[in-house]
């Protein structure tokens, strides 16, 4: 069995849960905010909500290990980690930007 460090089980901590709690949020956000007939005050709201709370939620630890292990390789190592906190964002983001609609979904989804 492999021992990681301190930082290493903070980190891999904060990845987890940016991935399962505030990633899967932001699409449920999203989604909800697809059932008003004008969703982008509501997505915009709570876009600044989460990235507030993602912001807070960082602690020096993880700012150093991020800043440390800088570069392209580790870039998309890390973006593949916190893909599905990405999709989520991304998603709440575009609805905010009307880029995103709810006929735009079912065109998507095919109906």
């Amino acid at each position: 069995m492999l021992l990681k460090s301190t930082e290493d089980k903070i980190v891999e901590e904060y990845v987890n849960y940016t991935n399962d709690v505030v990633g899967v949020l932001s699409l449920s956000l999203g989604a909800s905010c697809l059932s008003f007939e004008h969703p982008e005050p509501f997505a915009q709201f709570f876009l600044v909500v989460v990235l507030i709370w993602m912001f807070s939620k960082q602690n020096s630890m993880t700012k150093r290990y991020f800043v440390r292990n800088s570069g392209f390789s580790n870039t998309l190592l890390v973006v593949w980690r916190i893909k599905i906190y990405l999709i989520g964002v991304v998603f709440l983001g575009s609805i905010a930007l009307g880029i995103v609609s709810r006929d735009s979904v079912y065109r998507f989804l095919g109906y």
